[in-house]
């Protein structure tokens, strides 16, 4: 049966299916609506031979979730009045049970966002998780949109008027699922975050989408760049932080810049701790 012959309920009972109470304990089950809906449904009976185009493009099963950066985020300070220009790199990850988006922009960029979507074919219901790495208005501004969703704001994490309890207030990790992972990594903010996305090796590996934990990739050799551009909160636990991403990553998803592979790992030193990362 191909995901078109699903009728829309069965669909949605399907997604609902997927649902593993086990992994979730403490959160309700949500009700998924179909990421098809909105999708060209192939469907005239005459049609053979696209029926058998489409059949041919179903995709294998994928074995790990894939990371994809939908804005590349900036930031910049106006000299003459210490104002700040920025904004947040948006990422999407395609999990294997849920559709994931890290960090959502400020409120002005709701329609900017939800372009951003439609060119991977999906729409704000079609989104699981929203995951922002702190509560900065550049990075929560496009909250509103996805009301389907579970929101994860730094440690804090809600669906609706409920705010339920997580690992994330007692400084743990939040596991997603399998393979997606949240956890804490204060310093730009007491509450920061850093999500983690094992890809598998024949793709980028481990990737870690830190939020302002890493301004952008330059801050590694100007640590300026992220005490003093960006500010943080707790510089000691920032940079212990930094250094544990360094460890263990293989690319990083800073806060206000692209992805970039982590060719610091292993070097002791490395995150602001080095002999260039002067204070």
């Amino acid at each position: 049966m191909s995901i078109n012959d699903w009728s829309d309920n069965a669909l949605t009972d399907h997604l609902n299916d997927e649902w593993d109470d086990e992994y979730y304990p403490n959160l309700p089950r949500p009700r998924f609506r179909s990421p098809h809906r909105h999708m060209e449904r192939w469907s005239h009976p005459k049609e053979e031979t696209k029926r058998q185009d489409v059949s041919q493009r179903v995709e294998k099963p994928r074995k790990f979730p894939s990371v994809s950066v939908l804005n590349i985020g900036h930031s910049n300070k106006f000299e003459k009045t210490g104002d700040m220009f920025a904004n947040c790199t948006v990422t999407f990850i395609k999990g294997l049970k849920f559709n994931i988006l890290v960090d959502t922009m400020t409120a002005w960029d709701g329609a900017k966002l939800e372009r951003m979507l439609k060119e991977i074919k999906l729409h704000p219901d079609d989104i699981h998780y929203v995951v922002c790495t702190q509560g900065h208005s550049d990075h929560t501004g496009g909250n509103y949109l996805f009301r389907n969703a579970f929101h994860i704001v730094g440690t804090t994490m809600s669906h609706g008027e409920r705010f339920m309890t997580s690992p994330l207030n007692d400084g743990k990790e939040f596991l997603i699922e399998p393979k997606v992972k949240v956890i804490c990594t204060p310093g730009h903010t007491l509450d920061s975050v850093t999500v983690l996305v094992d890809t598998g090796k024949e793709e980028k590996g481990l990737v870690a989408i830190t939020g302002d934990l890493f301004e952008r990739e330059a801050d590694i050799e100007f640590p300026k760049l992220w005490r003093e551009l960006a500010g943080s909160q707790n510089p000691e636990e920032q940079e212990k932080n930094r250094k544990k991403i360094l460890e263990m990553a293989d690319f990083i998803v800073p806060g206000h810049g692209p992805m970039f592979q982590n060719i610091y790992k292993n070097i002791t030193g490395a995150g602001g701790t080095g002999p260039s990362a002067s204070h």
